[in-house]
């Protein structure tokens, strides 16, 4: 325990985190209003590695000490973003005639888990290039093993995924008694698979009577 604590090492984390966002209206024309929300949220993930070689008392038979030193570094980042715009038309005629149409569009995006990591070994003390032996894990008769590099590296690609839409909405309002409303919406996600296509039948109540 003393070995571990003296010469094992660390494993140090940052996390990192930058939002913002935006919001805009303008009102280019009477009766006419369009809005502009934009907003996304960046985070890192930075991790430092390093395993120091030591060795425990000799009576200690039944303990593994590590017997390379060992030095990673990894980073991650995630990235969302989210877009929604809006144009509103709103006015009433005649007085007794009020209309409100709304259009708009929205777009979430997730860029996750893109990063890397390197990992680097040696029979001494790690400098800051990591340069000592190669890098690469020494074997017992003095050659060095290059069979699985990803032990060494390895490259994230980011999961992409995306929800974008379409929507609107019509209001008609008479002499503020009757009122009649229409509403639509389209929704595409990278997550889900193309349709196939579908077929809607419509039978007589009266068949076969």
């Amino acid at each position: 325990m003393i070995a571990q604590l003296v010469y094992g090492g660390y494993n140090r984390t940052e996390r990192d985190n930058l939002l913002g966002g935006v919001d805009v209206t303008i009102t280019p024309l009477k009766h006419l209003k369009v809005n502009l929300n934009a907003s996304g949220n960046y985070t890192t993930n930075n991790n430092y590695y390093r395993q120091n070689k030591y060795s425990y008392a000799p009576y200690y038979t039944t303990a593994n000490p590590p017997i390379y030193n060992q030095q990673s570094n990894s980073s991650y980042r995630d990235l969302t973003t989210n877009v929604y715009a809006t144009v509103e038309y709103e006015n009433t005629f005649g007085k007794d005639h009020y209309v409100k149409a709304q259009v708009g569009g929205r777009s979430d995006a997730m860029n996750e888990g893109y990063g890397l990591r390197s990992t680097r070994f040696g029979t001494t003390n790690l400098d800051a290039d990591w340069s000592i032996g190669g890098g690469y894990i020494p074997k017992p008769d003095g050659t060095l093993d290059y069979a699985t590099i990803g032990t060494y590296n390895d490259l994230t690609n980011p999961n992409l995924y995306a929800l974008n839409s379409l929507f609107g909405r019509l209001n008609y309002v008479y002499k503020d008694r009757y009122l009649a409303e229409f509403t639509w919406r389209y929704d595409g996600s990278s997550k889900l698979a193309p349709a196939t296509g579908g077929r809607c039948s419509r039978r007589s109540p009266w068949a076969g009577a």
